[in-house]
């Protein structure tokens, strides 16, 4: 009996891309799926479209009060049902043969936790219409096989530039869901990072699979959370909040670099304020007032001895439980 993958799909205000999401999970070739929707207290059409749309694999859930962007996340990872999670963002699509391939890879061995592949780029023309580009990822990993070690990726990234997101957004990523009770969920504390913290922290503990073709589009646009994020000024602490998501999760030991790290981004995080503010460039007072008060009190707390929950760890099941008490011994 085929393994079930859950096709995570959280949205709010989608109802201009919704629709073409769902439709490109139902084109898939591999049909042990379910089809989670949770909708964040969207104020348009988005919930009735989803419903329009006539499939039993469909599960809609609709949270009462706006969670926010990565706890809605968090919400669709505990809600799935499957062996293995596909993320797919509301303006995004998968290609036909994308969860098939994924999952073949994946399923290969139990210590995969993520499998990633290449994605193309939907932009706009001068006539208004989405056109296809390819954009390669994954170039900073230079020689990547089908399978590899999680571990000798992570020192590679950390080494070579881990502002950038070597793996891809989540649309372009498969995960296996078990593995997540180990790593935890994505940071709670980030805005536009919060990605790719969770895929380190993923290499950390587990192997990860590489697909050499585009299996998904990531579409680029005004609306955007990445654009409308950057232009509030919301994310201005995200790298100093993630050198603490992997510290929190334990990586200090193995890499003692990070606590270095960590004043370098508070740096990095200030010289870039000054300069919005010098250039006049939407600062956002209150939301960065806000976010560093945050900081310095999840700081406070650590040097008191308590360890605040950044991450949201997922319960796991028994049978999960049984198997990585296994694979320890």
């Amino acid at each position: 009996m085929a393994d079930l993958v859950t096709i995570c799909i959280p949205t709010h205000n989608g109802e201009a891309w919704i629709r073409e999401a769902i439709r490109s999970v139902l084109a898939q070739t591999y049909a042990t799926t379910e089809i989670l929707v949770v909708d964040d207290a969207s104020t348009d059409n988005t919930p009735h479209i989803v419903r329009a749309i006539q499939d039993r694999r469909i599960r809609l859930e609709i949270n009462r009060r706006r969670l926010g962007l990565v706890r809605n996340w968090n919400k669709c990872l505990r809600l799935s049902r499957g062996k293995f999670i596909k993320p797919l963002f509301q303006d995004d699509i998968i290609y036909p043969r994308c969860v098939q391939q994924m999952q073949r890879l994946i399923g290969r061995r139990e210590n995969i936790g993520l499998v990633f592949a290449q994605r193309d780029t939907l932009v706009r023309n001068a006539s208004g219409a989405w056109v296809t580009k390819p954009s390669r990822i994954a170039n900073g990993f230079r020689q990547l096989r089908s399978i590899n070690r999680g571990e000798p990726m992570l020192r590679r990234w950390l080494r070579d530039g881990y502002r950038e997101n070597w793996v891809g957004e989540p649309s372009s990523v498969m995960l296996r869901r078990s593995c997540l009770a180990h790593a935890g969920l994505f940071n709670v504390k980030m805005w536009m990072c919060a990605d790719f913290e969770l895929w380190m922290r993923i290499m950390h503990l587990y192997d990860v699979g590489f697909i050499n073709k585009p299996l998904s589009a990531f579409r680029v646009h005004s609306e955007s959370a990445t654009i409308i994020g950057t232009n509030l000024n919301v994310h201005w602490l995200d790298g100093t909040w993630l050198i603490e998501g992997l510290l929190a999760a334990g990586l200090g030991e193995t890499y003692p670099d990070l606590r270095r790290l960590r004043i370098l981004e508070l740096m990095h995080a200030a010289k870039y304020e000054i300069w919005r503010i010098r250039h006049r460039y939407g600062i956002n007072p209150p939301s960065v007032v806000r976010s560093f008060v945050d900081y310095l009190l999840y700081r406070l707390v650590l040097l008191c001895g308590a360890h605040p929950d950044i991450h949201e760890m997922l319960k796991p099941r028994k049978s999960e439980d049984a198997l990585r008490a296994a694979q320890l011994l």
